[in-house]
């Protein structure tokens, strides 16, 4: 599994993200991929050098996905445990708001699982159609074609048109088709994260959300902000100093960390 960084970033560095969020109004899509590993058991390949097909076993394979903008559905009770790895500042959102802008759970997936391996084959199913080499091929019987009347109009005085415009237009479609259908794929696989028997009770317990655009959001959107108590104080600072920066109405509502976690 692809995994971001373990340890919180500073509480002064999670301070300004969260500053900065709340001044944008928007959840980017970061340059994070999630890496699902696959185990494929067995496996036919061409080996170009040998030219021959070969077979490959018990492999573990990579599929890359789109970036993603990520959230967690963290019951407040158990916020504790996701501080350690995530900090604790946070922006509460309505989960309606996120539904409506796309956001989906994401499918935990074990990675010796048939429903991942089945993603698996169809990504690289996809991928072997090369527009290329379709082109090529349909110019290859063009050209096959060509040569062959050529040798009959000379021996019988005749004049044939040869007309692959329909074979050229379908393998065009068909090469479009399955980049088209690549794309899709690969966007619903961001959706998708696998795991093994070790590590399946530590990402589940994230409860992760994900949509594949960023999350431009509206005052009336957040839920509540948390913020925790230091020496820096930084409830203090963000109702205070900070705030007239934010654009945020009084209305919206700060939290102190240790009121709500404890």
């Amino acid at each position: 599994m692809n995994q971001q960084g373990k340890i919180p970033k500073s509480e002064s560095a999670a301070y300004d993200i969260l500053k900065n969020i709340l001044r944008s109004k928007e959840l980017r899509v970061g340059g994070y991929h999630e890496l699902i590993k696959v185990f494929v058991a067995e496996e036919r390949y061409f080996d170009v050098e040998a030219k021959q097909v070969r077979t490959r076993k018990n492999q573990v394979r990579e599929l890359r996905t789109s970036p993603v903008c990520c959230v967690a559905d963290i019951p407040i009770s158990e916020l504790y445990f996701h501080a350690r790895r995530y900090g604790r500042f946070a922006i509460g959102f309505h989960r309606s708001s996120l539904i409506k802008s796309g956001f989906n759970p994401v499918f935990y997936a074990p990675q010796k699982g048939q429903i991942i391996f089945d993603f698996y084959q169809a990504q690289r199913s996809l991928g072997l159609m090369d527009e290329s080499g379709i082109a090529d091929a349909a110019e290859s019987l063009k050209s096959n074609l060509e040569d062959q009347i050529s040798d009959v109009e000379e021996n019988e005085n005749l004049n044939i048109e040869i007309d692959v415009s329909e074979i050229e237009m379908e393998a065009e479609q068909l090469a479009s088709g399955a980049k088209e259908a690549l794309e899709h794929l690969e966007n619903s696989l961001a959706f998708v994260k696998t795991h093994d028997a070790s590590d399946f009770e530590y990402i589940y317990a994230e409860r992760e959300w994900r949509s594949i655009s960023p999350f431009q959001f509206s005052t009336e959107d957040i839920a509540l902000v948390l913020v925790p108590s230091s020496k820096d104080d930084y409830l203090d600072r963000i109702m205070g100093d900070d705030f007239g920066a934010l654009g945020l109405p009084r209305t919206t509502s700060f939290v102190r960390w240790e009121d709500v976690v404890g």
